[in-house]
C-alpha cells in the first residue's frame, strides 16, 4: 500500500512539475511568485489528493495541456501531435471518463492555432480515439449519464458548488479575484 500511496502522490505532483517550469520560462516570474502560485493551485487541487484512480486524469490533462500549449506557442500542431494526442486520448478513455476535459483543451486551441482545419482534424482524431475502448460510444453515454444524475453529482462533495462562506474556499475566491483583476498581456498597472 505504501508503493500505491507513493505512486498516487507522484501522479498528483507531476502536473505541477510539467506545467510550472514551462509557464515560468515564458513569463518573467520571481521564485516567490512561482512558489505562491504552485502552493495556491496545489491547495485548490488537494481535494483529490488521495489514493483514487482520478489522479491518473491529472497526468493526462497535464500532458494534453502541455502538447496543446506548445502548439499554440508555435501557431500550429506538429506531425507528432497527430500521433501522440490521439494515443493519449485512447489511453485516457480506457482509464478514466474525464477525457472530455482534454477534448475541451484541444478545441480551445483553435483560438490560437492556424490554419484551423488541421486543428479540427486533430480534435476529431482525438475524439475518435476515445471510442477505442471495450464499450465504444456507450462509454460516452455512460459518462454523460453520470454527470446528469442528480444522485451521483451530490454523492461527491468536491462536485458541489463552492460555498464561499467556508474558509476552505477562500483560496478559490482569491484565485478568482486575481484572474478577473489581472492586467492583460502588454498592459501595465498605472
Amino acid at each position: 500500500m505504501d508503493a500505491v500511496r507513493a505512486l498516487a502522490l507522484a501522479l498528483c505532483v507531476l502536473p505541477f512539475v510539467l506545467i510550472a517550469p514551462r509557464w515560468c520560462s515564458e513569463r518573467p516570474l520571481s521564485a516567490p511568485a512561482l512558489a505562491l502560485g504552485i502552493f495556491v493551485c496545489a491547495g485548490l487541487a488537494n481535494v483529490q489528493w488521495y489514493v483514487r484512480p482520478v489522479v491518473v486524469s491529472f497526468i493526462f490533462f497535464a500532458l494534453t495541456y502541455w502538447r496543446t500549449h506548445n502548439a499554440c506557442q508555435r501557431g500550429k500542431f506538429d506531425t507528432s501531435d497527430f500521433i501522440i494526442l490521439p494515443a493519449l486520448f485512447a489511453l485516457w478513455a480506457n482509464m478514466r471518463p474525464a477525457f472530455p476535459l482534454g477534448l475541451l483543451i484541444v478545441l480551445l486551441s483553435l483560438v490560437e492555432v492556424k490554419p484551423r482545419t488541421p486543428a479540427l482534424l486533430l480534435g476529431g482524431l482525438c475524439g475518435l480515439a476515445t471510442l477505442v475502448n471495450p464499450y465504444g460510444w456507450h462509454l460516452h453515454s455512460a459518462a454523460a449519464g453520470l454527470v446528469s444524475s442528480d444522485f451521483f453529482m451530490r454523492l461527491n462533495d468536491e462536485w458541489l458548488s463552492p460555498d464561499f462562506h467556508e474558509s476552505l474556499f477562500l483560496p478559490l475566491l482569491a484565485v478568482l479575484f486575481l484572474v478577473v483583476s489581472a492586467p492583460k498581456e502588454g498592459q501595465t498597472l498605472s
